[in-house]
């Protein structure tokens, strides 16, 4: 049974929220008030970044975009680069771009060639020293506090996967709201708590892993956030893109029954029902800074 939380909601600070579940030993929450998904107590930024090492970054990150960490080659992802950089021209003024969780520096080296002025942060530390090293990014360790970049600087700024892992994702989109000039937009992808997957997969949907996405999202709360922040949303919707290998945990004859109906739901034939009634796997966003 669903049970009253004794503490407050990490994205609008309210107090109006409800036990999901437990997983890892952490606990995940739900907010009647704006819809957030969220882990409470909180982990710490020490215990998120202990996953971020060089080792992950070497084995599991790389290696997910098809990148051999010793010979970096981005040719490969060429066309997929295109296609997201190509949004971004709507709101290209003076070409500025800034990635917050830029990881080892792959897209911004991609928006580089693509003609941006392109600047970075990472908490993880050894994201930046790759990204110099293969690619001459200098890309600054830490958050986007401590980096300091002027007031009304950049045309765009990315979040791209990364507002799931932020211990305070309202503070950081105001200070993302700083750094944006007026007419600027932040581009911003998350996992959609109200996809199919978590619909069908429950807790064992591996995007719900509490001390790492420490903030999960719908369309309803993110657009409380975007709102409470001052930006206009331009896009709000989810992909219709869905991973039934996504699963924590043993193989179950029900799980497996479940990634059987996912795979079914991957026919092109139903992409479309899958983007009308936002089932994907991911929330993407454009929100526009504007004057209030």
């Amino acid at each position: 049974m669903d049970a009253i939380c004794t503490g407050f909601c990490t994205i609008c600070g309210q107090f109006k929220t409800r036990r999901l579940f437990e997983k890892f030993s952490l606990t995940m929450f739900k907010c009647t008030n704006c819809h957030g998904v969220f882990t409470f107590p909180m982990v710490s930024q020490t215990d998120t970044l202990e996953r971020y090492s060089q080792r992950w970054f070497e084995q599991e990150y790389l290696p997910s975009y098809g990148i051999d960490p010793q010979q970096p080659s981005l040719a490969h992802l060429s066309a997929r680069y295109r296609a997201e950089l190509a949004p971004l021209e709507l709101f290209r003024k003076a070409g500025r771009l800034l990635d917050v969780g830029a990881g080892a520096g792959l897209f911004l080296a991609s928006a580089r060639s693509a003609g941006w002025e392109v600047a970075g942060v990472e908490i993880a530390e050894y994201g930046p020293l790759y990204a110099k090293r293969h690619f001459d990014l200098a890309i600054v360790k830490g958050t986007l506090q401590d980096a300091n970049f002027p007031s009304e600087h950049f045309d765009v700024v990315m979040l791209q996967d990364t507002i799931e892992h932020v211990l305070d994702p309202q503070s950081l989109l105001k200070q993302v709201y700083r750094v944006l000039r007026l007419g600027g937009a932040v581009i911003l992808s998350t996992p959609n708590y109200d996809s199919l997957s978590r619909r069908l997969l429950g807790k064992r949907w591996a995007l719900i892993s509490p001390a790492e996405h420490v903030h999960l999202f719908t369309l309803k709360s993110l657009l409380w956030l975007l709102t409470a922040t001052k930006y206009r949303p331009y896009r709000l919707e989810t992909d219709a893109h869905i991973s039934p290998g996504l699963v924590h945990g043993s193989s179950t004859k029900s799980i497996r029954l479940r990634q059987q109906l996912l795979e079914a739901a991957k026919k092109p034939s139903l992409k479309p029902l899958l983007y009308k009634y936002s089932l994907g796997d991911e929330i993407h966003s454009i929100a526009v800074k504007v004057e209030v």
